[in-house]
């Protein structure tokens, strides 16, 4: 079997959990969806991404990711066992989505997932007005097609990373396959700001002085919170009442795993909620971060 990306983060959210003997029921969920994630690496070939230099350059150039939905190179047939298990372990934490679930969940019904939606949900538009699947709502519908494509983009990306200049993107969206941030972290001594993507994990430089969801620029409605030692911030914007978590590498030490930072840190989630704000970023945090109230850290936000 792979060690892939997702199945490392697997590991190093369960490592941790143990560590900090946190039994949450959340938690074992996520892990769950994890080892699904791991399984679609590991059966995945990895993909042939067709671009050649020039359309590499030209897409760049005019500020467009470089993942087009046609240009894909997947296993649809795949995709839908990796949804069908997605689905199968919604339905094995109904008290996970309370009143969204209302019985939708049904492991006896295998439902198809429709690549009209799939797209749409990639091209970052509104799901098809016809889309109908097992009554599911457009909500759950959009989680669950960010989980199965998940892994997808994140083989597409580690094929495709090298061919951008990630210090010179400087768009509020990811330049691998056009997927919003969701995390953020402070580089090493320079202290210069990264965002990472929500839906494929690519890291590109970004301003410290702007909101990535509205563009706002004006430093009298940006700040940041941080915890008492300055190792972790939630950035804020009063423009749009978004936040965006962070880590500050100044602080840290030893080896620091990003994609697995934006899961430990769901006290951080809590807090932005509990002030008033949301984040930009993915979905399944935004709905799930309200399930979890177990704050397992001790953080006091200045």
């Amino acid at each position: 079997m792979k060690d892939g990306h997702i199945s490392r983060i697997q590991k190093g959210l369960t490592k941790w959990c143990e560590k900090e003997s946190i039994t949450s029921r959340f938690m074992t969920f996520y892990i769950d969806l994890l080892a699904i994630g791991a399984r679609a690496e590991d059966l995945s070939a990895d993909p042939t991404c067709e671009l050649n230099a020039a359309e590499i350059n030209n897409r760049l150039s005019k500020k467009m990711p470089l993942l087009t939905f046609e240009k894909l190179d997947i296993s649809w047939l795949l995709v839908e066992d990796i949804f069908t298990n997605f689905f199968n372990t919604f339905a094995d934490y109904p008290d996970i989505f309370g009143e969204l679930d209302d019985g939708i969940f049904k492991k006896e019904i295998y439902p198809k997932l429709p690549r009209k939606a799939v797209q749409a949900w990639f091209e970052n538009k509104n799901l098809p007005d016809n889309v109908v699947l097992n009554d599911i709502n457009e909500y759950l519908l959009e989680i669950l097609i960010h989980e199965t494509m998940r892994p997808f983009l994140i083989s597409h990306a580690q094929v495709l990373r090298s061919s951008v200049n990630r210090e010179t993107w400087r768009r509020p969206y990811c330049p691998i396959c056009g997927g919003v941030p969701d995390f953020a972290f402070l580089e090493k001594e320079v202290a210069t700001r990264w965002l990472v993507c929500a839906r494929c994990d690519t890291e590109w430089l970004f301003q410290r002085l702007e909101c990535p969801y509205c563009g706002n620029k004006d430093n009298t409605s940006l700040s940041f919170f941080s915890d008492k030692d300055g190792t972790y911030r939630l950035y804020i914007c009063e423009n749009c009442h978004t936040y965006l978590k962070a880590i500050d590498l100044n602080k840290t030490y030893g080896n620091i795993f990003i994609p697995l930072e934006r899961l430990i840190t769901f006290h951080m989630d809590q807090e932005g909620q509990k002030r008033g704000y949301k984040t930009g970023g993915s979905r399944l945090i935004r709905k799930l971060r309200k399930t979890d109230k177990k704050n397992t850290t001790d953080l006091r936000f200045l």
